[in-house]
């Protein structure tokens, strides 16, 4: 008696475990995989000139593209296994030259929101999740 008990226990708690993992139907199943996917978009917000972006990894080289003003490149991808995803980009406009890392698995935390950035005049900005923008690189 005490066996199946035991057994039936088991089982009443396996079950709400699958429904965890399983999509409900009619659920969205990028929706379902989104923590593994991360979108980062750089956005050009410098009013009247072109920006140069050219972004890579270790494992991807992105190209080099030419974005006017408020325009934008994204890409999507998921963290390597090893937590060491890490993406640089190099950027130009008129004189300027900046390079710095725009997504890292070890130091950026975006916990559910997608890692945009957007360029402008005194610096690069990016997205808090809640609708702010915060510079973190000045320049």
């Amino acid at each position: 008696m005490l066996k199946v008990f035991g057994t039936v226990l088991s089982v009443l708690l396996i079950i709400p475990t699958c429904s965890l993992i399983v999509p409900v139907q009619g659920q969205d199943v990028d929706s379902f995989q989104y923590p593994l996917q991360k979108t980062v978009r750089v956005i050009n917000n410098l009013a009247g000139t072109q920006l140069s972006v050219h972004c890579h990894s270790g494992d991807d080289d992105l190209g080099q593209h030419y974005l006017h003003s408020g325009q934008y490149v994204e890409w999507s991808f998921e963290d390597n296994f090893w937590g060491t995803t890490l993406y640089w980009c190099d950027f130009a406009w008129n004189n300027v030259q900046k390079s710095f890392r725009v997504y890292s698995t070890k130091k950026d935390d975006y916990r559910g929101y997608k890692p945009y950035l957007s360029i402008r005049p005194d610096g690069a900005y990016f997205y808090d999740g809640f609708k702010f923008w915060l510079k973190k690189i000045p320049w």
